[in-house]
């Protein structure tokens, strides 16, 4: 064994692993500092600091009226009280009496029509990178082709490195997102007046669970 690497301190070792995988180290502060929250206990409950731990790419998925984006309108409401928040609307459909009624901070709320696609992860990137944003909504609900996994990968660093969230609006069923990428996916449905959101796939928290949330 290499001399250097047994005789590394713990902080040493720490100090590595938070270069390389940076979301993979906790430290002190970070279950209360680094989570975003839906405000409803039934899906905060779900994960062991009570919501969405920082540095994660999310996607919230289902079909057209299913409650996917209102879902979404409800992290960055808890996050705009801390700080700003974006809104990339690659859709077109953004709404912001929408967003001022689901809680947003309209003054901390910065939204952004790109021309394409690569513009839309592009400005995601900016937002983190320049500290712009805590958390970002990407609405890419009309894009029906694969996305470049490149071009992922870059902003999932961006994400992790700001300890922030990226949040990605798809319609099933399509599947825009590679699964290793993804540290959560919800599959939102509405049926008779209450949204079930099932966790599809996880790192965060149990795979398989279902919640319900009766309309208001």
């Amino acid at each position: 064994m290499d001399n250097n690497i047994r005789n590394i301190t713990f902080h040493q070792l720490r100090q590595l692993l938070a270069r390389t995988w940076p979301e993979a180290v906790w430290q002190p502060g970070d279950s209360e500092r680094f989570v975003f929250r839906f405000g409803l206990n039934s899906l905060d409950g779900l994960f062991a600091g009570g919501g969405v731990p920082a540095g994660q790419m999310v996607e919230i998925t289902g079909g057209s009226g299913c409650g996917k984006t209102s879902l979404a309108l409800r992290l960055l409401a808890s996050a705009s009280q801390a700080g700003t928040v974006g809104y990339v609307d690659r859709s077109g459909s953004f709404f912001a009496p929408a967003a001022v009624a689901s809680g947003v901070h309209a003054g901390r709320l910065v939204v952004v029509r790109p021309g394409s696609l690569t513009d839309a992860l592009r400005s995601a990137e900016l937002l983190f990178e320049h500290q712009a944003a805590g958390a970002v909504v990407c609405d890419l609900i009309g894009e029906t082709i694969p996305l470049a996994e490149t071009l992922l990968h870059r902003l999932r660093r961006k994400t992790v490195r700001a300890r922030s969230l990226m949040v990605l609006l798809t319609r099933s069923p399509h599947r825009l997102l590679p699964p290793s990428l993804v540290s959560l996916r919800l599959e939102v449905a509405r049926n008779r007046g209450v949204m079930t959101i099932t966790v599809g796939k996880s790192r965060i928290c149990r795979e398989g669970v279902v919640v319900e949330v009766p309309d208001a």
